[in-house]
């Protein structure tokens, strides 16, 4: 939030273009994610809300990932002189990075919820190995 000032000044008040709308998405979904599991942390949790929590905050990385990676793209973009030809890489990259991503779900069955005190996770011996 030290950041405010200019924030309003540079974002808030001029008209909004993808660069600024996916910095202010950059900025607050990070900082709600985070305020979401601080009190996820402290309160107590059943089993049932204990794995939908670790959904919700695997979409949360997921989500601030790919809007990072777009950001990325589009500051490499502009710094290659608008090449149309990186763009075009850029974008399978992008592509391939995000079907490796949806390929790890399916190891997801191998965790074991811990719910007494917080929400933690651990793994099985054969999930552990693989990590």
């Amino acid at each position: 939030m030290v950041t405010l000032p200019e924030e309003i000044a540079f974002i808030w008040r001029r008209p909004k273009a993808l660069s600024a709308i996916l910095f202010l998405l950059n900025r607050y979904v990070a900082l709600l994610s985070n305020i979401c599991s601080l009190v996820m942390y402290f309160a107590p949790v059943s089993d049932e809300s204990c794995s939908k929590y670790t959904l919700y905050r695997q979409l949360a990385i997921f989500l601030q990932a790919t809007i990072i990676c777009i950001i990325l793209t589009i500051r490499t973009y502009a710094l290659y002189g608008c090449s149309k030809r990186l763009l075009t890489w850029l974008a399978i990259v992008m592509i391939a990075l995000a079907a490796c991503a949806g390929t790890f779900g399916r190891f997801s069955g191998d965790v074991k919820m811990v719910s007494e005190f917080s929400c933690n996770e651990t793994f099985s011996k054969v999930a552990a190995a693989r990590q």
